[in-house]
């Protein structure tokens, strides 16, 4: 039920950019916050996003503070987002924050949106494969059963497994959908609601070939991006490092931020406890420490974000170039069992013929 209703109540990164863009230009414009959260209220089309500006007006009318009212909406606003707005109350500078942040979500919505489009041919062709494979089961292998049992043929192992798999996608196809659909919803349960599931999850996602190296790379493009923005912001660096824990969906990066801030708040620079843990790069403990010497740790997580962001772009794209090769290879694979599956019994019939 809660999967349910998050997927209802999601807010898309471009909405969000839309509502921090324009807010601040209203507010850098002179138009009071209240006011300006109306006009975007008629500007707006999701209808979560305009019963959230709504409640967050009326919030402000009873006297709480902006970030205040923001934070009763945390699948609208993260943490991140609320911890900049406060950063702006408390500065006055609430304009360049909000702007700062539209253009964070701009450029994370650009990252992923990269990832997506390079993940896309190949997703495509896998679901049309699965297409395929389920017509044939179902359409093509029963009308070839009959003839081969017409014929009383001697079947190769590979034919009769054929048959027994599209009889019972025949038959029991109900049974077929519920296995699919249990498998998808226990998956994802004894990931998302089990300690054992999440950590196993979350391991697997940064040790997997391939995937593990893209997974990481993103991770430390968002943690560096997201650290860069906070501080810039004036948020201390160690409520900047929980914060930024807090927002990325790993526990094994959750549990060594945090280790990170406690070991800061013990006076240890934040290079030496990310150079301990595995985790993190190499190059992040050794530029972050370059930027503690010469006070320009914002810029360096800067650089850093950018580095990761290309790198992991580069790597989709080469994985892309190799993902096409290998599905023509098991395209080729299948054929080719369902060739020899069907047309060596055809081939024994003519013969006996």
């Amino acid at each position: 039920m809660d999967l349910i209703l998050s997927w209802f109540n999601r807010v898309s990164l471009r909405e969000r950019v839309f509502f921090s863009r324009q807010l601040s230009t209203m507010i850098s414009s002179g138009v009071p916050l209240n006011q300006a959260l109306n006009l975007l209220l008629v500007q707006t089309r999701n209808v979560v996003m305009r019963t959230t500006i709504t409640t967050i007006t009326h919030d402000l009318e009873a006297g709480y503070s902006f970030s205040t009212a923001i934070a009763k909406h945390p699948h609208v606003f993260n943490k991140v987002y609320i911890a900049i707005v406060r950063s702006g109350e408390q500065s006055g500078k609430m304009d360049v924050v909000l702007k700062r942040m539209a253009e964070q979500l701009e450029n994370e919505a650009s990252f992923t949106g990269k990832i997506r489009s390079a993940l896309l041919y190949p997703a495509f062709i896998f679901v049309a494969m699965i297409g395929v494979a389920i017509l044939m089961m179902v359409r093509v292998i029963p009308q070839l059963k009959s003839i081969f049992e017409e014929a009383g043929a001697q079947l190769p192992i590979s034919t009769r497994l054929l048959i027994a798999l599209s009889d019972f996608m025949v038959q029991y196809w109900y049974l077929a959908i519920l296995i699919v659909v249990g498998a998808v919803v226990g998956g994802r349960f004894f990931i998302t609601s089990t300690g054992t599931g999440r950590a196993f999850w979350n391991h697997m996602q940064i040790s997997l070939p391939v995937f593990g190296g893209l997974n990481q790379g993103a991770y430390m493009a968002r943690m560096n991006r997201t650290l860069s923005m906070l501080v810039q912001s004036g948020i201390p660096i160690i409520e900047a490092i929980k914060i930024v824990a807090d927002v990325i969906d790993n526990k094994l990066y959750y549990d060594g931020l945090h280790e990170v801030a406690n070991q800061v708040e013990r006076g240890v620079p934040m290079s030496v406890p990310l150079s301990q843990n595995p985790i993190f790069p190499v190059i992040v403990p050794q530029m972050i420490s370059v930027g503690e010497q010469t006070g320009k740790l914002e810029q360096i997580l800067d650089n850093l974000a950018v580095y990761y962001e290309d790198e992991t772009s580069t790597k989709i794209k080469g994985m892309s170039s190799l993902l096409e090769p290998m599905i023509m290879l098991v395209i080729g694979g299948g054929v080719a069992f369902l060739v020899f599956s069907i047309l060596m019994p055809i081939y024994n019939i003519a013969n006996l013929g």
